[in-house]
C-alpha cells in the first residue's frame, strides 16, 4: 500500500532512487524491465546493440587469446546479459559463469545453455558474494551505474579473490559525471572518482554504432592493484 501511494506521488522519483541505492531486489526489478520490454530496441540482443555480433566482432576474436595469455581457467562474465555474443566465443578449457541481476533471464539461460563447464547465476555485483574465479569481465555495466555504485562494485570485486578484472573503459573521456541507475555515460576508469591504474592490457573494440564511442576498450587490471 505504501509503495502504491508513493508511486502516485510527486515524491516517487526520490523514493525510487532511494530503493535502487539500497535494495538489490529493486535493482533487479529495474533491469528486468529493460530486458523484458527490450528497452534498447535491438533486434538481435535484448542487451542492446553493443551485444550484437557486428559490434563484438573484434572482441570475440581477441578474447580467447587474451584469456589464454593471462592463464585464465575460470571466468565470471557479469553482466552476461542474454548471452547473445558470448555463446560464439571460443572458451575451450575455461569454466564460464554468466552472472546477471535479472533472475528470470538467468533461469532461461541456464535451461538453454547450461552445461558442465558453463553455468548461470543470479548476481548483483554491487552487493552479492562474487564466485571465486581467475578473472571477472565487467563489460557495459559501469556506464549504467552511479559513481558510488561503481565504487561499491569495485570494492566487492577486490574482495572476491579473483586475479584479473576485465572492464569497459573510455580513455578519451575527460571526466566521470554521475548518472542515475540505468542511464548512461562513458566512464574513464583511470580518472576520479575511480582512479584505477593504467591498465596492463587493452582490447580496442572499435564500435561503429552511434550509441557508443570509438575509444571503447576492454581493459585488464590485476584486481589486487585496484
Amino acid at each position: 500500500m505504501l509503495r502504491d501511494l508513493l508511486r502516485r506521488s510527486p515524491l516517487h522519483r526520490p523514493y525510487v532512487k532511494w530503493k535502487l541505492a539500497r535494495s538489490s531486489g529493486a535493482r533487479e526489478e529495474h533491469f528486468t524491465g529493460f530486458w523484458r520490454d527490450n528497452v534498447w530496441g535491438d533486434a538481435e540482443s535484448r542487451s542492446g546493440a553493443g551485444s550484437s555480433l557486428e559490434q563484438t566482432a573484434v572482441l570475440r576474436d581477441a578474447l580467447p587469446p587474451l584469456l589464454r595469455d593471462l592463464g585464465v581457467r575460470s571466468l565470471l562474465d557479469v553482466p552476461c546479459g542474454d548471452f547473445a555474443w558470448m555463446q560464439h566465443v571460443d572458451l575451450a578449457g575455461i569454466d564460464y559463469v554468466g552472472g546477471d541481476i535479472v533472475g528470470a533471464m538467468i533461469d532461461e539461460l541456464d535451461r538453454t545453455y547450461g552445461r558442465s563447464d558453463r553455468r548461470f547465476v543470479r548476481l548483483d555485483v554491487i552487493s552479492d558474494t562474487v564466485p571465486r574465479v581467475d578473472a571477472v569481465m565487467v563489460r557495459d555495466l559501469f556506464l549504467h551505474l552511479p559513481n558510488a555504485k561503481v565504487l561499491e562494485a569495485l570494492r566487492n570485486l577486490r574482495a572476491s579473490g579473483a586475479t584479473y578484472l576485465l572492464a569497459s573503459t573510455y580513455p578519451a573521456a575527460a571526466s566521470n559525471p554521475d548518472v542515475e541507475m540505468g542511464r548512461h555515460r562513458f566512464p574513464n576508469l583511470t580518472l576520479p572518482p575511480f582512479s584505477l591504474p593504467t591498465p596492463e592490457r587493452v582490447v580496442d573494440e572499435r564500435p561503429t554504432t552511434d550509441e557508443d564511442r570509438p575509444d571503447k576498450q576492454l581493459a585488464v587490471w590485476h584486481i589486487a592493484d585496484l
